[in-house]
């Protein structure tokens, strides 16, 4: 397997993935928002011992996304969040089959 024959690979593998984001975003225009939703997935929290598995860098997306979506401040869903994740969290590794809603409704009263 030579460079040349890798970096054509590559391209194509990269025009694939373009092509489906592309495909994503016509059919299902909302999957940003409902991916933003993810910043909350505890489950993975917890496996990966850190946000999401995806890096602050994804989160803040999310928080932003959200924020604009339900014309709030991203500043505040980002405090709100930090001010509830370790209870969740905690709250969560006990009543697992709860659910995540159930745990984070749970957190914020």
């Amino acid at each position: 397997m030579t460079l040349p024959m890798v970096n054509r690979c590559l391209a194509r593998m990269a025009g694939w993935v373009r092509l489906s984001i592309q495909c994503m975003d016509y059919e299902y225009p909302a999957w940003h928002l409902l991916l933003s939703f993810s910043a909350f997935d505890l489950a993975s929290r917890i496996r990966q011992r850190s946000t999401h598995g995806l890096g602050e860098g994804f989160a803040d997306k999310c928080f932003q996304r959200l924020a604009a979506a339900f014309d709030g401040d991203v500043a505040e869903l980002r405090a709100q969040h930090a001010d509830h994740v370790a209870f969740a969290t905690a709250h969560f590794t006990k009543h697992e089959k709860d659910g995540f809603a159930a745990v984070w409704t749970a957190s914020v009263k």
